[in-house]
């Protein structure tokens, strides 16, 4: 094959690909796990927490709204659970005041049944919580 034809042969081979992806669908949005930012980091039993997300995720909110819960690590029974409708647009927020007796100590913050049907096999999907510290 001589120069020319290459040349004709990979700008169609170009053109085609170009083609082929410009007019392919668009892919469904991906699934997604808001980042969860907690603040502050270290509080007393009975001060207010703020989660908050400046992520945007279309996950479908279940009916009676998320279930936003706050809980001493490993220690889930003792979780304070509210629920909330804000949506994750960016601009998700949403305080938590803990019991006065609250457990000292680390503790997490977070969506509690977060549908994670949609985490694809090969990946390792994040829960939805944040981290903090109750001092004593």
């Amino acid at each position: 094959m001589t120069r020319a034809p290459r040349l004709v042969a990979a700008v169609s081979v170009a053109l085609l690909s170009i083609t082929a992806c410009a007019a392919a669908p668009a892919a469904e949005e991906a699934f997604c796990v808001p980042r969860i930012t907690v603040e502050p980091q270290s509080v007393a039993g009975g001060d207010t927490i703020i989660l908050t997300s400046d992520d945007f995720c279309g996950a479908e909110m279940p009916e009676e709204g998320w279930a936003v819960s706050a809980a001493p690590q490993g220690r889930i029974d003792d979780a304070v659970v509210i629920r909330s409708t804000e949506e994750f647009d960016g601009a998700f927020r949403v305080d938590i005041t803990l019991p006065i007796d609250f457990s000292a100590g680390p503790a997490f913050a977070g969506i509690d049944g977060w549908d994670y049907s949609g985490c694809p096999d090969d990946a390792s999907c994040a829960s939805p919580t944040g981290d903090f510290v109750v001092e004593p």
